[in-house]
């Protein structure tokens, strides 16, 4: 039964969409609240990476362009000196692809992003809220209708986040710009 569900969704995932990707990416960000880089407070020995996963689904507009829906999130790590901050964004957004040439793609998307947030901090108790989110891709296309994505990513994501220190609300401009290399697994 199992089987037969995964061929019928394939099947209408085909028939719905020609243009469909999913991956993974690797990188830095940098995350600063009222212009305040997170990264001063972590430490000497302060570490940050950050991980990015994605799902695009859409169809042609015409020969090179296509327009996609996205669903993403981006981690954002920071941890040293015994102590970890965690800024996780989740995205969606229409995509917008362009294939100048059948092994080159670049794509730009736009859309609304929902923040959640962590520390192990005991007077920071973070609070999170709803942003907008940016993202532009470049990568090369290896293969043919079933091929892969390799490339590079730089993202944008800006929102609010009211935490508690001392007692006291604060509610603070939060950025978390980035990068990262990712693979992509796509289908044209």
């Amino acid at each position: 039964m199992k089987k037969v569900l995964l061929l019928v969704l394939a099947i209408a995932l085909n028939s719905f969409a020609t243009y469909f990707d999913y991956g993974i990416g690797f990188g830095s960000a940098s995350t600063h609240i009222n212009h305040n880089s997170v990264e001063k407070p972590c430490g000497d020995n302060c570490k940050n990476e950050a991980a990015d996963i994605n799902f695009r689904i859409g169809d042609k507009i015409s020969d090179h362009f296509i327009i996609a829906a996205e669903l993403a999130a981006v981690g954002n790590f920071y941890y040293g000196d015994n102590t970890y901050t965690q800024f996780t964004s989740f995205f969606i957004g229409p995509s917008l692809i362009y294939y100048p040439i059948p092994e080159l793609q670049f794509s730009g998307s736009l859309g609304i992003t929902s923040s959640y947030n962590d520390t192990d901090k005991k007077y920071v108790d973070l609070h999170d809220d709803v942003g907008v989110g940016a993202a532009l891709t470049g990568a090369i296309h290896i293969g043919k209708e079933r091929g892969a994505l390799l490339g590079i990513k730089a993202y944008l994501i800006k929102s609010q986040v009211e935490y508690k220190k001392d007692d006291q609300k604060h509610k603070d401009d939060y950025k978390t710009i980035g990068a990262s290399f990712f693979a992509s697994f796509v289908h044209l």
